[in-house]
């Protein structure tokens, strides 16, 4: 029922227009319009119409215009003058008109014959956009899905009663485009019935391809959103027939979004009604324009509209007279896989960072400042001169070099560690690193045949030792170091 009284509602205009024209029965046998055509937009100050007729006992053409002035419904009727002759043209000038948008204008012509019969022909469905509009401008800001509170560049839209105060926000995400409507009014009382409450409510008028035209059509996303009850989705569509008339078509579906209506009372209710974003477009374009209208009862406790948009009551439906939002971009810091991406990274180099640190300290060297018995200097130097004997044997071990000294491999491994900080294998390689490093210095022979008379595997193992304790490779090392 909700949905029948809003079409009722919608085309009550079309209905005044029809009641205008059917005074006389209609005949198109001796008269047509040939200009404007149904759905024209006139858009100079000046509108010029003409006829052409095909009966020779026509001997005049009177033409009348009708038209709508702000939020009346109460129709204006104007005589264009007559004809007497041909060519059958009427100029109107529009100076003092207001656009005709949404229903537009409609035309009447009577031409007048010899025997006293009266031919009527109408022409409707013509819309006067002659008159400049300003356009509100609002930013569109990006917010997490859920929020339920106003938001960004808040809107303000002007009530009928100086205690109604209306506020709206709207914010877009990766999932919905998100309307939250806030009506703060003393006098609402959610005990009111269910009829009333169910007309009570608010509409969104969206056109995401910014059209401008004067009437909504098949590109217009609408919705009505009412205190009770479920919303629906409002579908327009202009119709055209040959008998000169125009209809505005409206039909409803009813939509299952996880919208929110909140009631007050004594103090107003809060409307949050998220649109998802493929019923729109695949994707959400930088600017779109829209409106927001409020149904609200008046201090006499009928039902009126007041919208975003300042404009007659039907026209509030005209893509035409539509505010525009202008999408922001999405801040960074609301853009979690951005920073989850950032975090990382920096997590990686942190890491990275640390470990280098970490390395540097705990850099191999030989201790500078040992103290140890007389027993442990003695046992250390003939240690040093078992392992500067046998250096460069690729096979040489710690257990070899223990059982030469006569003790054991543990109690070996400790005295080298306890005095010079490194394991015996760090402590072999150390020694065969400044052999090494002495030849590098002095002779022309190739990295690897210096590694193998070292006592090192191969070259890799001796790159790898270098890199360790000189922080540098063979091949720089010589370049810096060699002697000419």
């Amino acid at each position: 029922m909700n949905s029948f009284r809003l079409h009722l509602t919608i085309c009550r205009k079309t209905v005044l227009l029809v009641s205008f024209l059917t005074v006389l029965a209609y005949s198109q046998d001796c008269i047509q319009f040939v200009s404007p055509k149904p759905g024209k937009i006139v858009s100079s100050p000046l509108c010029t119409l003409s006829l052409e007729t095909t009966c020779t006992d026509i001997y005049k053409i009177e033409l009348q215009a009708r038209y709508f002035s702000g939020n009346s419904d109460t129709a204006t009727v104007v005589s264009l003058g007559s004809k007497n002759r041909s060519p059958y043209e009427f100029v109107w000038d529009l100076s003092t008109i207001p656009n005709q948008l949404f229903a537009g204008v409609a035309f009447l012509a009577e031409g007048y014959k010899h025997n006293g019969e009266i031919v009527v022909i109408k022409r409707e469905g013509v819309f006067l956009a002659h008159q400049p509009v300003n356009y509100e401008k609002r930013k569109l800001d990006y917010e997490y899905s859920g929020t339920k509170t106003l938001t960004g560049d808040t809107i303000t839209i002007p009530g009928n009663r100086s205690n109604l105060k209306i506020r709206s926000s709207v914010y877009w995400n990766e999932k919905y485009l998100t309307f939250i409507i806030d009506v703060e009014d003393p006098f609402f009382n959610s005990n009111m019935s269910k009829n009333v409450l169910s007309d009570i409510g608010a509409e969104i008028v969206i056109d995401p391809s910014i059209s401008r035209k004067p009437c909504p059509g098949k590109d217009i996303v609408a919705f009505s959103i009412p205190l009770f009850g479920i919303p629906y989705r409002l579908s327009y569509k202009p119709t055209f027939d040959d008998s000169g008339s125009f209809k505005m078509i409206s039909s409803s579906t009813p939509c299952d979004f996880p919208y929110t209506v909140l009631k007050d009372d004594y103090k107003g209710y809060k409307i949050y009604f998220p649109i998802p974003k493929k019923i729109i477009s695949d994707t959400l374009p930088d600017s779109l324009s829209c409106n927001i209208v409020l149904k609200v009862l008046n201090e006499n406790n009928q039902l009126t509209r007041v919208s975003w948009v300042k404009s007659g009551t039907f026209d509030s439906h005209s893509p035409l007279l539509f505010n525009t939002l202008i999408r922001t971009p999405k801040p960074l810091m609301k853009n979690l896989q951005l920073i989850g991406s950032i975090t990382f990274i920096a997590g990686l180099l942190l890491a990275f960072l640390c470990g280098l640190i970490i390395r540097i300290i705990r850099k191999p060297k030989v201790k500078k400042a040992i103290e140890k018995t007389e027993s442990e200097q003695k046992l250390f130097d003939n240690l040093k001169e078992a392992i500067d004997r046998q250096v460069t044997y690729k096979n040489l071990n710690s257990d070899i070099v223990a059982r030469e000294l006569h003790i054991s491999t543990k109690k070996m491994n400790n005295l080298i560690k306890n005095l010079t900080g490194l394991t015996f294998q760090n402590f072999l390689m150390y020694a065969r690193i400044e052999i090494a490093k002495e030849r590098l210095r002095s002779s022309y022979c190739n990295e690897s045949t210096i590694a193998d008379a070292c006592g090192f595997t191969d070259e890799n193992e001796m790159n790898k030792y270098f890199l360790k304790f000189e922080r540098t490779t063979p091949v720089k090392y010589r370049q810096k170091q060699q002697v000419t």
